[in-house]
């Protein structure tokens, strides 16, 4: 009660701000921008140290770019990406130079990416066991700059040269399409020391966040396949991808289930299949390892229920306590085997084995019959088990921290794989900002490998509804910085999405989420995956009303837009049009009765036009637009 108390006050504090200053602003003498600069909470001020050196004269620089002879997709991106918004913020383009092109010296005026021949020359060592796959080091040497990671891909100097630009220009990004950076004619080279790495590696956001490879670089996040393996077999939901029953199963029928929808990992107790299906999975995960270079590779069961039930499966998951436990042994030997050829072929690679702990190999094995090898990590995959709108603390969550924390008593690092979203309905009102921060800094302290936090799925397009845009935003922030100042954060994104209907918006968010806490307390409201939420006893008719009038006054504060800047102006409608999607749906599915035939026809097409002008394709899981509501 504590928590839904103090989250319920600051909510109400934040509305009786937001409120106080809309009518301010409705006095004649002070428009909307006015009150955009007096937003309730105050965004942090980066503070920016220059060295005395020129980087750009009157729209000119005599600085270089330069990366390794050698190069990697992501220093070549990287240097690409300093092009890219040093030309947009200042009309300059720096030429690209390869370190064996050029001399370095204490008078060089060069950006350095990635891992050039250079790094010895000024003391900068990047480590892999301090850096990671995404760390980096960013520094100003004289009148140069270095920016490199540790690992062979190098996103670590990827994510410092967005560092480097968020310290040199102001660089920012809140959406694909809102991207923040000062402009200027002159400008001196910024002095800067900063290694960093984020507190969650390799975070993996919903859909929206992957939907461009540009916005998703520009965020420091990456995807699934980035971070488990860019090989010719899918990292998630593979058994039956590495052994294929239209393959194997005439000539090894003990391999699979009866239902030939999963594998039986003990072979129905035929030792001999059992040792040939380890060789044929070894082999074929060997291969992939060495021709696509990868440092993870997954052993992970199909997307449904059907566990072997043969005899000696149920003898061995009994011995084990639990599914999982021959999951891990199987794990666990593919390891040795994968050592074992590194160590004849004299291979100096390390190789991290992963499985989804997740249906029914959620549960741990029994403390002391088995563990993991120290290069062997579950999955965490918590589907209907996690509420996200709780904190993993709370009671409604002991059991999915329970399950994490005997995890931990039997390996030393995690994936995670959590869900925020309700899959019968995207548009689902929902409430994870209220726990984001707490749980997410909870993950972290769990020495995660990667973390997917699932949202919508593919099937969703550029602007999503239900605050999701936000909600990605700070997710991505607070993977990288789990301590971060979420309001000051808010703040900037309001501020930037929605311009001059930020204000109003984010009143309309705070009586939102005031809503969502309430019903979260007292009737055990939330958004979880497969809920049904819509009810009138949750959402009266009123209430909505109120919330589509916030939206309401949001269009008219963009209206100007039309005549000035239409560019503006659509950009702008159709953000707050995504997030008026999820009111009038609610309208429309609970209160149908409410209106003439012709009126509930004529709201109906308006709003699958809506859809339409923001691109929602779905409104649930697998399903056409068109069955989102009855015309």
């Amino acid at each position: 009660m504590k928590r839904i108390v103090k989250i319920i006050s600051i909510l109400l504090s934040l509305l009786v701000l937001a409120s106080s200053l809309s009518a301010c602003a409705s006095k004649e003498e002070q428009n909307q921008t006015d009150a955009i600069e007096n937003f309730p909470v105050i965004s942090e001020n980066l503070s920016v140290n220059y060295t005395e050196h020129d980087f750009i004269v009157n729209n000119n620089s005599e600085y270089k770019i330069v990366i390794p002879r050698t190069f990697s997709e992501n220093e070549m991106w990287a240097a690409q990406e300093i092009n890219t918004f040093l030309f947009k913020s200042s009309n300059v383009v720096l030429d690209i130079k390869y370190d064996d092109e050029v001399q370095f010296s204490s008078e060089s005026k060069f950006i350095l990416i990635g891992k050039t021949k250079f790094l010895s020359n000024v003391g900068i060592v990047p480590l892999y066991n301090e850096l990671g796959n995404y760390g980096f080091i960013l520094k100003t040497v004289d009148k140069s700059i270095f920016i490199t990671g540790a690992s062979t891909v190098n996103a670590g100097a990827l994510n410092g040269v967005y560092e480097f630009l968020r310290y040199q220009i102001g660089f920012d990004i809140y959406a694909p399409d809102e991207i923040n950076f000062n402009k200027f004619s002159s400008i001196k080279l910024v002095d800067i020391n900063i290694t960093d790495k984020p507190d969650i590696p390799g975070y993996i956001g919903s859909s929206y966040l992957g939907a461009t490879s540009n916005f998703m670089k520009r965020m420091r996040t990456t995807n699934r396949v980035d971070v488990m393996g860019k090989g010719n077999v899918t990292p998630y939901h593979n058994m039956l991808v590495w052994l294929p029953t239209e393959t194997y199963y005439a000539e090894h029928p003990d391999w699979y289930n009866s239902k030939k929808s999963q594998l039986c990992l003990t072979a129905h107790g035929n030792e001999s299949e059992y040792q040939a299906m380890l060789n044929i999975v070894f082999e074929k995960m060997y291969n992939e390892v060495m021709t696509y270079n990868l440092d993870i590779v997954t052993w992970t069961l199909m997307d449904n229920y059907d566990a072997c039930e043969c005899k000696h499966c149920g003898e061995v998951n009994a011995y084990y306590g639990a599914r999982s436990g021959k999951l891990v042994e199987f794990c666990n030997t593919l390891s040795d085997m994968f050592k074992e050829r590194f160590e004849q072929e004299n291979i100096n690679k390390e190789i991290i084995i992963m499985f989804f702990a997740y249906y029914y190999y959620t549960s741990p094995p029994k403390l002391g019959t088995i563990e993991c090898r120290d290069n062997v990590y579950p999955i965490i995959a918590p589907y209907n088990e996690m509420d996200r709108a709780a904190s993993i603390h709370s009671e409604k969550n002991a059991n999915v921290k329970n399950t994490i924390e005997t995890w931990s008593k039997i390996c030393n690092r995690f994936g995670f794989w959590v869900y925020s979203v309700n899959f019968n309905s995207y548009l689902a009102p929902f409430d994870p900002f209220s726990c984001l921060q707490e749980n997410y800094a909870y993950f972290a302290s769990k020495n995660p490998v990667y973390f997917y936090d699932e949202g919508f799925t593919t099937q969703f397009t550029e602007t999503p509804p239900s605050f999701n845009a936000l909600k990605d935003y700070l997710s991505a922030k607070l993977s990288w910085d789990v301590d971060a100042d979420v309001q000051s954060l808010t703040a900037d994104f309001f501020t930037h999405y929605f311009k001059d209907a930020s204000l109003i918006m984010y009143d309309y968010y705070t009586k939102y989420r005031l809503k969502l806490q309430i019903l979260f307390e007292n009737k055990g409201y939330t958004h979880n995956l497969n809920m049904d939420v819509y009810n009138t006893d949750f959402f009266e008719f009123g209430t909505l009303l109120s919330w589509q009038n916030c939206i309401n006054e949001a269009y008219k504060t963009i209206e100007k837009y039309k005549a000035t800047d239409f560019d503006l102006y659509q950009k702008l409608d159709k953000r707050i049009r995504a997030e008026a999607l999820t009111v009038d749906f609610m309208i429309l599915k609970l209160y149908k009765s409410y209106y003439t035939s012709v009126e509930y026809s004529r709201l109906v097409d308006k709003f699958y036009a809506d859809c339409s002008t923001v691109g929602l394709l779905s409104g649930q899981m697998w399903r056409p637009m068109e069955q989102t509501l009855p015309r």
